[in-house]
C-alpha cells in the first residue's frame, strides 16, 4: 500500500511541476508561476542520503528562491539529525491509510460536494486568520491550488452551518489511489465537530471508487489524534526539511505593481553607489511559516548590521528607500512573498 501511494504522490508532483531540474541527489520541482509557495517549490530526494550532499544540492538549485527546501521521501534520523545540525528545520509528515472504521460515526448530512469557486471566501477568510496571511497571500494559494486541479482531478467537499462554509476539504485521485487534504474549519466555527463530519464523509465518497485512500498530517500536532479515531494508521512518514530567511533580513518593499521582499542570504551588501534604484518601502510582519515550521536560517551579525547600517544611511521620509537592486547572487535580493500553508 505505501509504494502506491509513494507513485501516487510522484506523479500528482511531476505533473504540478511547471520545470523540472534533475540534479544527483534530488530532483528540483518547480512552479515557477508561483514560485513563492514553498509546497510547490522544493528538491525532491527518494532516500535520505548524505545531509551535506544533499543540502549543498538544493542550494544550488533554489540559490534564486528566498525560501530553501528538499522534501525526502524515504526519511531515516540519521539524515534528520544531519540537517538539524546544519541549522535546517525537520519537519515529519505522517502518512496515514483509511485501514478500518472510525470509532464511532456522526452525521453527514451538513456535508456536500462544492465547486472550487464557492469555497474561495472560506479559504480566504482561514489564510487570512494566520499570522502569516494577507490577501495577496490567499490569491497565491488559490493560484497553487488551481496547478494542483489541473494536474489531477480534485473534488471539494463543504461542511455548512447556518448557510456558510463552516469546514472544507478536498480529495484528490488517480490509479484507485485517494488522497484527502487540505482540511481545514474556520476559526469561529471550531469546537463543534465539523472537522470529523468532513473528513468522515470524504472516505465514505473515496471509498466508494478507490482501494487506497490516505492523508497526511503532521507528526507532531493534533489532528493525527482525530485522524486515528477516524481509521486511519501510519504506515510512513515524509520530511520536510527547510531553511527559512531570517526575519530580520526582510523588508517588504512596494511597487505600484507587485509587493516584493528584499532578503540577505549571502555576503553584506556592497556599497550603495552599485546600481541603485528608489523604491518605497512599507513595515512588513513577522510572518510565520506553516504548523510546526518554525525555525528560520541563521544569518551572520555582519550580515545584519550591514543591512541595518544601509537603512540608517538613508534618507526614509517619506518612506523612500534607496536600494541596490540585485545583480548579483552576494547583493540584496528582491522576491515576491510566499506562504508555506500546507496545500
Amino acid at each position: 500500500m505505501i509504494e502506491r501511494i509513494h507513485a501516487f504522490r510522484a506523479g500528482l508532483q511531476d505533473a504540478v511541476a511547471e520545470r523540472r531540474v534533475e540534479g544527483v541527489h534530488g530532483t528540483g520541482l518547480f512552479a515557477d508561476s508561483v514560485r513563492e509557495v514553498y509546497d510547490l517549490n522544493y528538491v525532491r530526494a527518494e532516500t535520505p542520503g548524505d545531509a551535506d550532499a544533499l543540502a549543498g544540492e538544493t542550494n544550488r538549485l533554489m540559490e534564486d528562491f528566498f525560501h530553501t527546501r528538499v522534501v525526502v521521501e524515504r526519511p531515516d534520523d540519521a539524515s534528520a539529525d544531519g540537517f538539524r545540525a546544519r541549522g535546517w528545520t525537520v519537519t515529519p509528515h505522517l502518512i496515514m491509510a483509511h485501514t478500518r472504521e472510525p470509532d464511532r460515526r456522526v452525521d453527514t448530512s451538513g456535508v456536500r460536494e462544492v465547486p472550487f469557486e464557492s469555497v474561495l471566501p472560506a479559504r480566504r477568510e482561514a489564510t487570512l486568520g494566520e499570522v502569516w496571511g494577507d490577501a495577496e497571500i490567499a490569491s497565491l494559494l488559490d493560484d497553487a491550488k488551481r496547478l494542483i486541479m489541473r494536474a489531477v482531478p480534485t473534488r471539494f467537499f463543504a461542511a455548512f452551518a447556518d448557510g456558510e462554509i463552516a469546514s472544507y476539504c478536498e480529495v484528490r485521485s488517480a490509479g484507485g489511489v485517494a488522497q484527502i487534504e487540505d482540511v481545514n474549519t474556520i476559526e469561529r466555527f471550531r469546537g463543534r465537530g465539523f472537522g470529523r463530519m468532513i473528513v468522515q464523509h470524504a472516505v465514505d465518497e473515496a471509498k466508494q471508487t478507490h482501494d487506497v485512500v490516505y492523508l497526511e498530517a503532521l507528526a507532531d500536532d493534533w489532528p493525527r489524534e482525530l485522524y486515528a479515531k477516524l481509521g486511519f494508521e501510519p504506515l510512513g512518514e515524509r520530511h520536510f526539511v527547510t531553511r527559512f530567511p531570517h526575519p530580520l533580513t526582510r523588508l517588504r518593499i512596494r511597487t505600484p505593481r507587485l509587493e516584493l521582499r528584499r532578503g540577505i542570504r549571502q555576503p553584506p551588501l556592497r556599497g550603495l553607489d552599485h546600481r541603485k534604484r528608489a523604491v518605497r518601502v512599507a513595515p512588513a510582519p513577522l510572518e510565520q511559516p506553516g504548523a510546526g515550521d518554525r525555525d528560520a536560517d541563521v544569518v551572520g551579525e555582519g550580515r545584519l548590521e550591514a543591512l541595518e547600517d544601509a537603512v540608517r544611511g538613508v534618507d526614509r521620509s517619506p518612506a523612500v528607500l534607496i536600494l541596490p537592486v540585485a545583480g548579483h547572487r552576494d547583493e540584496a535580493r528582491l522576491e515576491v512573498g510566499h506562504s508555506s500553508r500546507s496545500l
